[in-house]
């Protein structure tokens, strides 16, 4: 019964061991190679650069079954991992509501299964409201139209 407890305490051990090898870094240097995994195809945005007037942005697109996806944000110098993580689930698809800082936000999504990795660089940037505030604050009179 003790070898049987040593045993189970030792799989136990390995298997924790072995998963958290292949957990994802808690920052990215920039310039860093993305892996060579192809486990996600971003659709959303449509290209690498994407601007909004919305404070948040989905991110959207398809990828393998069970993979993990997080999102890195650039941050003095450093890609650091962000809260925004999942698992593709069984129909491939994703999307993920992220709330963005005035500016360009300079973003990786980091996919990983089994210890291979892939690194899709994004760049959001929020304009702000200050322009749709000016737009909709434009009224014409009948008076000025005469």
């Amino acid at each position: 019964m003790k070898k049987l407890r040593i045993l189970s305490a030792l799989i136990t051990a390995l298997l924790v061991i072995s998963f958290s090898a292949y957990a994802a870094p808690a920052t990215i240097a920039p310039g860093q190679t993305g892996g060579n995994g192809n486990f996600i195809v971003i659709q959303n945005p449509p290209t690498d650069k994407a601007a909004t007037f919305d404070k948040s942005y989905i991110i959207s697109g398809y990828g393998k079954q069970g993979v993990n996806v997080y999102i890195y944000k650039l941050e003095n110098g450093t890609y650091v991992k962000t809260d925004y993580s999942w698992t593709i689930g069984a129909s491939g698809m994703f999307f993920k509501k992220i709330n963005l800082t005035k500016g360009t936000n300079a973003l990786i999504c980091y996919a990983e299964d089994g210890g291979v990795s892939q690194s899709v660089y994004l760049q959001i940037s929020y304009l702000g409201t200050d322009l749709t505030n000016k737009i909709n604050d434009i009224r014409i009179s009948l008076d000025t139209l005469k």
